[in-house]
């Protein structure tokens, strides 16, 4: 299973996963769920307990929160780059027409692509806690914090935003020029973070 699935789906696999236990007598039937967006709770130990209470209750059997393994997470683009770094760079990002960058090391240092991460799909802690997802936000409050922190419009930072995240796939792209890296993606039809 790749996925803990919800609602009817949900009780679906759980009323599976007993069945299968019973038929092969498996009292020790090892189940394996994954999900990167579960709980959004603030620290970890709260959130391996909201997976486990789930967990326990689709596959039918005891599961604590030792027993949940989160993921580690590492930044795409320059970790020695935060957003007052690049605050200074980012209305000229902002106004570029098109996003395509020569190399990958060219990406990592793009003040866009550096907020985009900071701002929409990472949360680094002050203190000593590894780095996570960020909680989702609204596009329109996105919008805003970008027309903030850029020193532009809504309007035009909204353009800009949907612009780095969804480029246009019918346009060529310049030669030698890279696309959206694959790590800035959940799948190959939507961005993760925009």
């Amino acid at each position: 299973m790749n996925c803990i699935p919800a609602g009817r789906q949900g009780a679906d696999v759980a009323l599976l996963v007993r069945r299968l236990r019973e038929r092969l007598n498996a009292d020790r039937l090892v189940c394996i769920g994954t999900s990167a967006t579960m709980s959004s709770a603030a620290s970890e130990s709260e959130r391996n307990r909201v997976v486990a209470e789930v967990a326990s209750k689709l596959f039918g059997t005891r599961i604590t929160e030792h027993e949940v393994i989160g993921e580690t997470l590492e930044r795409v683009t320059d970790a020695n780059r935060d957003i007052d770094a690049i605050r200074h760079h980012l209305l000229a990002a902002v106004r570029c027409e098109q996003y395509a960058w020569p190399d990958y090391q060219a990406f990592q240092n793009d003040p866009l692509a550096i907020w985009v991460e900071l701002t929409l799909g990472v949360t680094i802690p002050d203190d000593t806690s590894p780095i996570r997802r960020a909680r989702p936000i609204a596009l329109k409050e996105a919008g805003q914090r970008l027309a903030s922190d850029a020193g532009c419009s809504p309007d035009e930072a909204q353009s800009a935003r949907r612009a780095f995240c969804w480029p246009p796939t019918t346009s060529a792209p310049h030669r030698g020029a890279h696309p959206l890296p694959s790590s800035f993606t959940s799948s190959s039809a939507a961005p993760a973070w925009c």
